[in-house]
């Protein structure tokens, strides 16, 4: 968003711009330090590389697995889907599973993206990535239902394994007692799995989109199937 803004006098402009550029400055220190402390971050039992420099590049595969235990949404369920925000860019979405408190993504509806971007951009947000999970609604606005905040080290750190990440949830009025009145294990999840990604990944990837395109054009395959 652009705004205008309107100064009294010079001085009053030149002060702003000041504080300004003096936040500027915290900010790239802050993302400086993260990138330093961010040494390592590997992919299994293999160390990965040296963090030297903030345009280094970083790719995540990142796989939507599924969801448990969503509050209900509309009058009798939800349509849930995913969004992935890194800040204030949204990276990525899934497509909606209709009228399911427990929803599983597949790739047909966009459980797998890579994450690409550098060092520098990856440590300049407060938090890794936002998993957003949304109302389908055909008539009126999509809501929040709720969502996982990942932190960098989190990101940096998954070798592939299933992770359930607790969800909290944003609906106007559930109240914040209801998530503590329920047992761990019904309270609601989002399962995920990230690892570092591999040209193999970029290939399939390609390969996947090739195949949805075909689809889309011929409404089949074209003789191709994942297992």
């Amino acid at each position: 968003a652009v705004r205008d803004f309107v100064f009294s006098d010079r001085k009053q402009a030149q002060s702003f711009f000041e504080a300004l550029t003096q936040f500027k400055e915290v900010l790239e220190t802050r993302t400086f330090a993260r990138i330093v402390n961010a040494k390592h971050y590997n992919s299994g039992s293999t160390p990965g590389p040296t963090v030297r420099d903030e345009n280094e590049p970083l790719n995540l595969l990142v796989e939507i697995v599924s969801a448990k235990n969503l509050p209900i949404a509309d009058i009798k369920s939800t349509d849930p889907y995913v969004t992935v925000w890194q800040g204030r860019k949204k990276i990525h979405s899934t497509k909606y599973i209709a009228n399911d408190l427990n929803p599983i993504w597949t790739l047909h509806s966009g459980s797998l993206f890579v994450f690409s971007t550098t060092f520098g951009e990856f440590f300049s947000t407060t938090f890794g990535l936002t998993f957003l999970v949304m109302d389908f609604d055909a008539t009126n606005q999509n809501d929040q239902v709720a969502q996982a905040q990942l932190t960098h080290e989190e990101l940096l750190n998954a070798h592939g394994e299933r992770k359930e990440y607790p969800l909290r949830v944003l609906l106007p009025g559930y109240a914040l007692k209801d998530n503590r009145s329920h047992s761990s294990s019904s309270r609601p999840k989002l399962a995920l799995r990230i690892r570092k990604a591999h040209k193999s990944d970029f290939e399939f990837m390609e390969q996947l989109s090739e195949i949805k395109r075909l689809k889309k054009k011929r409404g089949m395959y074209a003789d191709t199937a994942f297992v």
